[in-house]
């Protein structure tokens, strides 16, 4: 048997696994000294980039989602690859989606999607932007959305922008710019 904090993990039994997620079962005795079972899924981590030009406009992505069945705007975002630092999974991605190129990086730190998933989200903005050409993956439809921060921000507060990582890097920009006395 094994311990984390007050519980007590009896069995751990793989119910899925693939490339991208694995779900466990975990037989348990919770911290009442009842048996009970715990879900995890355990997702590859991953990475949110918000672009930031100096004219103060923010570019989106905008694609169907086929887990939930409808188009939706969102912050650049992917999965690391096995052994990638995060950094580098954000230049490629925001390369990728939006064929940009940004000279500088800040980290907005981390998010969890929620207590039976584990997958760590690093969020960057970048900004001092450059343009290229896209180079998106074959299930990738992607429209480029280029907005105000301001708007950018109404939508989240709209719920017209609901993906957890991009409502994240948003509201952790806005953040970051406010207290760092930037102008947008």
């Amino acid at each position: 048997m094994n311990k984390k904090e007050h519980w007590t993990i009896i069995n751990i039994e793989t119910k899925y696994k693939s490339p991208w997620l694995e779900v466990t079962e975990e037989k348990v005795i919770h911290p009442d000294g009842k048996e009970g079972l715990f879900s995890i899924v355990k997702k590859r981590n991953s990475i949110a980039v918000l672009p930031l030009d100096k004219e103060g406009n923010v570019h989106l992505v905008r694609q169907f989602r086929y887990g939930f069945d409808k188009e939706c705007l969102e912050a650049c975002a992917g999965i690391i690859d096995e052994g990638e630092e995060p950094i580098k999974t954000a230049k490629r991605e925001l390369q990728e989606e939006l064929g940009i190129y940004a000279k500088k990086w800040t980290s907005l730190g981390i998010m969890k999607p929620q207590a039976t998933v584990r997958q760590t989200t690093h969020l960057f903005l970048a900004e001092e932007l450059t343009y290229g050409d896209t180079n998106h993956e074959g299930s990738e439809i992607i429209r480029t959305e280029k907005m105000t921060f301001a708007k950018t921000i109404e939508k989240v507060m709209k719920s017209e922008i609901t993906h957890w990582a991009s409502v994240g890097v948003i509201l952790k920009a806005d953040n970051y710019l406010r207290t760092s006395k930037k102008k947008y």
